[in-house]
């Protein structure tokens, strides 16, 4: 067995209420929560999380999209590939645990953006190339408000996605 020790970290954000920063680790599939005002001590290999989200019952694999609550500080993380899911974590979640919210989604998820004011969560699929509008608490086998697809789209392997609210527009990264 070869077993690659190292995290890949595959998405980030920043929680400003609580001062840390949330990194996605899509090789180990966990989530580790940082401070983020820490320094790595002189002679460690690395700052050690406050706390890793991770294990069977977390759901998390091949994390690629994440999202921080801004009020609650919940968690969200949308796993690429093998599941066809996002998974929701209170701010307390630490450890092995199941999620306090998941939602179905379509088979190759990858980006995350949420409109707080309209209460929207917005997600990209790389294959089919398209974006599905939730809404924001959505659950289980909800289905989307909206879905945005179709050659005229000019989506293409759709991965990133940012919100302006203020002007309604939204972006999108092809890969």
């Amino acid at each position: 067995v070869i077993h690659d020790s190292y995290p890949t970290y595959s998405a980030v954000a920043v929680d400003p209420l609580r001062n840390e920063v949330v990194l996605q680790d899509e090789n180990l599939f966990q989530i580790l929560v940082f401070d983020r005002a820490a320094n790595t001590p002189p002679g460690a290999s690395m700052t050690e999380p406050k706390r890793v989200i991770g294990g069977r019952k977390t759901k998390v694999e091949f994390n690629c999209g994440l999202y921080v609550d801004p009020k609650n500080g919940d968690i969200y993380s949308v796993s690429n590939d093998t599941m066809n899911n996002m998974v929701i974590f209170s701010h307390e979640a630490r450890g092995d645990v199941p999620p306090s919210r998941e939602l179905f989604t379509p088979h190759r998820g990858y980006g995350i953006a949420v409109d707080e004011e309209n209460q929207e969560l917005f997600l990209t699929v790389e294959h089919p190339p398209q974006v599905l509008a939730y809404r924001k608490m959505a659950q289980g086998d909800e289905k989307p408000l909206r879905v945005l697809k179709g050659e005229h789209t000019q989506l293409a392997d759709a991965h990133g996605i940012a919100i302006d609210t203020k002007n309604q527009w939204m972006f999108v990264a092809n890969h």
